[in-house]
């Protein structure tokens, strides 16, 4: 009898450990469409901010950079790029979103003069700012950060 209560007693526990394997995977299951479903939210544009951006110059000894900072609420990991026209350099860099929706992009600058700064994130439509800047001939104020607007 003893050999056939601890055979039921195994069967039983495969059956709880089948139950619970079945409940995990459920769940994971459904962690990976709420995660597709909010990747899909903010690439749809549905669930992103408004698209803030602001820039500062970063004095160096040899270079100087010019900081971007983009922020939008909901845009973490949405792809986007940072087009820099005028003022001796014409580039576009691509950046990804990051943690709480901000990313930080650098250029290095060596001209005074004006220049626009186009944003702009890949959902859909397309958020997109564009700041017009000028660069004093001395470049020489640091400033810690900005304050998107």
């Amino acid at each position: 009898m003893r050999g056939g209560s601890e055979a039921g007693s195994k069967g039983v526990l495969r059956g709880r450990t089948g139950a619970l394997r079945l409940a995990a995977a459920g769940l994971a299951a459904a962690g990976l469409v709420a995660a597709q479903a909010d990747r899909q939210a903010a690439a749809s544009g549905t669930g992103v901010g408004p698209l803030k951006v602001c820039t500062f110059v970063s004095a160096g000894d040899l270079t100087n950079s010019e900081i971007v900072k983009v922020y939008a609420t909901g845009s973490t990991g949405i792809k986007g790029t940072l087009t820099f026209s005028g003022a001796g350099l014409d580039d576009t860099v691509p950046f990804k979103m990051g943690k709480g929706g901000v990313a930080l992009n650098s250029l290095t600058i060596s001209t005074a003069g004006k220049a626009t700064i186009t944003v702009m994130l890949e959902t859909k439509p397309p958020k997109k700012r564009v700041l017009h800047v000028v660069l004093t001939g001395t470049m020489d104020v640091t400033q810690a950060g900005c304050t998107p607007k």
